[in-house]
């Protein structure tokens, strides 16, 4: 049927073939491969095609030497020391965030002063579905969650995040907009 017809290189079940992307399901459909039925039955819809798998041979599983996978090592410990580092300073922060608004500082002054870029926010409710500058470092429901948890005037407990955490100082909740939503209605 002029189908064009590959092999991959070997793959394990965490990173997939690194010739391609054949979607979602494609890891899971081909470790479900055995040789007495080595075909898939069903298609896999890819980013842009659509396989049909067969297994080729099962590689036995191994452990790598250390001098294989140093570079991994290396660039996993560095990651997750800098998110360590990361959430003990986001902990410290919330603890002087706390304190300093409790004697009438500003939250602007305390990042100031602890040398923290502070991101503002544009005005969103529980019904907003995207907020790309949040989305950048944790799920919008997760921050939504925090936000909406904290009281006007406070800042929230630090909350962890698979990249370190967040902090959310609440100025003020604004008020409905009542034009706006008698015309959504």
């Amino acid at each position: 049927n002029d189908l064009k017809l590959k092999v991959t290189a070997p793959f394990d079940e965490e990173d997939g073939p690194k010739e391609f992307d054949g979607g979602p399901n494609f890891v899971k459909a081909a470790f479900q491969q055995t040789t007495n039925e080595p075909f898939a039955d069903q298609p896999l819809i890819g980013d842009g095609a659509v396989y049909m798998i067969a297994l080729d041979k099962r590689i036995p599983s191994e452990i790598p030497t250390l001098d294989r996978i140093r570079d991994r090592v290396l660039q996993d410990y560095r990651h997750s020391q800098a998110v360590l580092l990361a959430r003990n300073a986001g902990s410290h922060f919330e603890e002087v965030a706390t304190n300093s608004l409790a004697q009438g500082k500003t939250f602007a002054a305390i990042c100031a002063q602890a040398k923290v870029n502070a991101m503002t926010v544009p005005p969103f409710s529980l019904n907003t579905r995207e907020l790309p500058s949040v989305e950048e470092y944790a799920s919008l429901d997760h921050f939504k969650q925090v936000a909406f948890s904290t009281l006007p005037g406070h800042v929230s407990r630090f909350s962890l995040t698979p990249a370190g955490g967040l902090a959310v100082y609440v100025e003020r909740r604004l008020p409905i907009d009542e034009a706006k939503m008698k015309e959504q209605m």
